[in-house]
């Protein structure tokens, strides 16, 4: 079990809404995949419906996936593209897009932080 209070679990969470507690548990997992999944990237997959990946990315939860809803994904993406960057797995721009570079350091920070692999 990974040490509580990291900074880099702390920073993705509070990217994601979640309690900045340190521990990459299943509220950080489930957090985290729904915004992973709801990217143009990944083609719009809402593993756990609309209205919660629009709870997890800080906008209305009405159920329409539409321009609201993308622009505060595309935000919330930012927020873990930031704290990634700011723990040095991510190199890429800052610019929203959950590309293969945010993906490649996602994953990695997973792997060294997640309870449950």
């Amino acid at each position: 079990k990974p040490a509580s209070g990291s900074e880099v679990v702390k920073d993705i969470q509070r990217a994601v809404g979640a309690d900045d507690d340190g521990y990459w548990g299943n509220d950080t997992d489930k957090r985290t995949h729904a915004v992973r999944q709801a990217s143009r990237h990944r083609g719009y997959q809402f593993p756990f419906g609309v209205k919660y990946t629009q709870s997890v990315v800080g906008t209305n939860p009405d159920g329409d996936w539409g321009r609201n809803s993308i622009k505060a994904h595309d935000a919330a993406v930012i927020r873990i593209q930031k704290a990634l960057k700011k723990h040095g797995f991510y190199k890429g721009n800052i610019d929203g897009s959950w590309g293969p570079g945010t993906d490649a350091a996602f994953v990695q920070a997973w792997r060294k932080y997640a309870i449950n692999k």
